[in-house]
């Protein structure tokens, strides 16, 4: 009987030699453990950069606390400038939107002089309008928050004149323009 190639088998290996070679991982396997350690370290990196963009969005769009008086009440400091009024804003609840927040002044007498006016209002563009202009601080917030001012022109707004603050329908604050 002829053999052929087919019915001649290798030996197979006896010992700590076939041991150690049937459990020795190829290079791939050690490949692989190191693409899962690069994949978690670049799923971590970016969960911390959005955590972080999370905090500085959160931070970023929410009024600065600045101490100057009680946040839960809104207040008003008044300086008087050469031609203008500057009347800051020195501590406010936080939320007070611009379209719902209000001014409307009265003269030294009582007289209305300005009717409830949105301070979204009081722009460059509209100061020819209304003679006050809303500056606003913190321009990445929504909100009227501790710093901002209302320039208010001295002539159309006369010493003694009254500002009165509204959040929606409530009254928040006055300041006496002296």
């Amino acid at each position: 009987m002829r053999r052929t190639r087919d019915d001649v088998r290798e030996p197979t290996r006896m010992g700590s030699d076939a041991l150690a070679s049937s459990n020795r991982p190829e290079g791939g396997a050690r490949k692989t453990g190191v693409t899962v350690v690069a994949a978690i370290a670049a799923i971590s990196g970016v969960a911390l950069a959005l955590s972080f963009a999370l905090v500085s969005h959160i931070r970023a769009t929410e009024c600065p606390s600045y101490h100057y008086g009680d946040p839960s009440h809104f207040g008003m400091s008044v300086t008087r400038h050469a031609t203008n009024w500057t009347v800051t804003v020195v501590s406010s609840p936080r939320g007070y939107d611009p379209n719902t927040t209000y001014v409307q002044t009265r003269d030294s007498r009582g007289s209305p002089v300005l009717g409830r006016t949105p301070w979204s209002d009081l722009t460059v563009a509209n100061w020819e309008t209304y003679h006050i202009l809303y500056e606003d601080s913190q321009p990445v917030v929504q909100f009227v928050c501790e710093g901002d001012r209302l320039v208010v022109d001295s002539t159309t707004y006369s010493s003694g004149s009254v500002l009165h603050v509204f959040n929606r329908d409530v009254l928040v604050g006055s300041a006496t323009l002296f």
